[in-house]
C-alpha cells in the first residue's frame, strides 16, 4: 500500500473509535509511532499486547500517556484497528482479529498477520515511516516532535542505522525544537538504555554462559538468559562481537519455547532477519526482523534454539 493511501486512509477515519495496537514488549519506536497518529486521529486508544520496555515505560511517563492492556479492552468498541511497528504474529501475539491497517519498517516476516490493509517501507524506523505518512496533514507539537526525535534516536541506534532522509527529519526536527528553547541533550536522553539491578544481574549471568565460534575472520557468540535477552545481544556487538545469538525460556501463559534475539554488526555478511525466518521453520515458529537485528519465537529449549541459530550462521558464513 503506498503512503499516500494510508494517508488517506487515516483522514477517513474521521472521529471514529480506532486502537492503536503496539507490539509485546514495545520499545520506543512502536510507542511513538502509535503516539503520532494517537495526536493526530479524533478518538483514539492505544494498546499495548503486554508489556512496554523500560525506556517506553519512561517516556510514555513523560508524555502523560496512557496505554491500555490487549486484555481489558473490547475489540467490539472499536470500528478500526490499526498495528504500529510489526506485521508478525510472533510481534503480536494475543491479536486474533483482523487488522485494518498495518504500518510496518520490518523485512516482510516468516508469520505475517492477516490485514486488510499494509503500508510497509524498509525505512530505520516505524516512527520515521509514520512521519512521511501524516507530513502533509499533520501540525505537531512539541511534544509530538520530541516523540519523533527520540524514537528515530532509539531505533537507530543514533543514526547508526539512517538514511539521509532520517537525518533530514530529525535536522528539521531539531529546528523546531531549539525556536522552542528545548534542548537536545536533555531530550537524547530518553533514547539511552538503562539498567536497573534486576537486568544487570540478569546480564551478568548470561555472560557467564557465553560461548563462541569463530569462522573465518567472523566471531559468533551465543547464550541463554533469563531475562533481557535484547539487550545482552545488542550489548555483545557494542562491545565489538560480530554475531550474537541470545535465548531465553518462555513460561506456559506465552506459549512455551523460547525467544531469540539475534544481532550482527554492520560489517558481517548475514541477513538476520531472513536467518531467524528460517530458525522459525525448523523450530516449529516463526522469525523476521531488520537485517543486523532480528528475533524469533520458537518451539525449542534455549540451548537447543541458539545452537541452531550457530549451525545455520555457520552454513551462510561458509559459503
Amino acid at each position: 500500500m503506498p503512503i499516500a493511501s494510508a494517508r488517506n486512509y487515516l483522514q477517513s477515519l474521521g472521529s471514529k473509535p480506532v486502537m492503536l495496537v503496539i507490539h509485546t514488549m514495545a520499545d520506543l519506536d512502536a510507542l511513538c509511532a502509535a503516539y503520532l497518529i494517537y495526536r493526530y486521529l479524533a478518538n483514539a486508544s492505544i494498546v499495548a499486547c503486554d508489556h512496554l520496555n523500560t525506556e517506553a515505560k519512561l517516556f510514555s511517563e513523560h508524555l502523560g500517556l496512557k496505554i491500555l492492556s490487549a486484555y481489558q479492552v473490547d475489540f467490539k468498541n472499536f470500528e478500526a484497528v490499526i498495528a504500529l511497528d510489526a506485521s508478525s504474529r510472533e510481534m503480536l501475539p494475543n491479536l486474533t482479529e483482523e487488522i485494518d491497517l498495518v504500518i510496518d519498517h520490518h523485512q516482510p516476516p516468516s508469520d505475517p498477520i492477516k490485514a486488510r490493509r499494509h503500508c510497509v517501507q524498509i525505512v530505520p524506523s516505524a516512527t520515521e515511516l509514520v512521519c512521511e505518512i501524516l507530513k502533509p496533514i499533520w501540525k505537531p507539537d512539541v511534544k509530538m516532535l520530541e516523540a519523533a526525535l527520540v524514537a528515530i534516536l532509539s531505533d537507530t541506534s543514533f543514526f547508526k542505522t539512517s538514511s539521509s532522509r532520517t537525518f533530514g527529519y530529525c535536522s528539521e526536527i531539531l529546528a523546531h525544537l531549539e525556536k522552542e528553547g528545548r534542548d537536545y541533550h536533555e531530550i537524547s536522553s530518553f533514547a539511552n538504555s538503562y539498567l536497573d539491578d534486576s537486568q544487570k544481574i540478569g546480564v551478568a549471568k548470561s555472560l557467564g554462559l557465553l560461548k563462541y565460534k569463530m569462522i573465518g575472520d567472523t566471531i559468533i557468540c551465543s547464550s541463554t538468559a533469563g531475562l533481557y535477552e535484547s539487550h545482552v545481544a545488542s550489548g555483545l556487538i557494542e562491545i565489538g562481537m560480530d554475531v550474537a545469538f541470545v535465548a531465553k525460556g518462555l513460561p506456559p501463559s506465552e506459549g512455551g519455547g523460547c525467544k531469540v534475539s539475534a544481532r550482527a554488526n554492520a560489517l558481517t555478511n548475514l541477513d538476520m532477519a531472513k536467518l531467524m525466518g528460517k530458525l522459525g521453520v525448523f523450530l516449529n515458529g516463526a522469525g523476521g526482523g531488520h537485517s543486523k537485528a532480528a528475533g524469533a519465537t520458537c518451539k525449542a529449549t534455549p540451548e537447543d534454539a541458539v545452537k541452531k541459530c550457530v549451525e545455520l550462521a555457520t552454513k551462510e558464513l561458509e559459503k
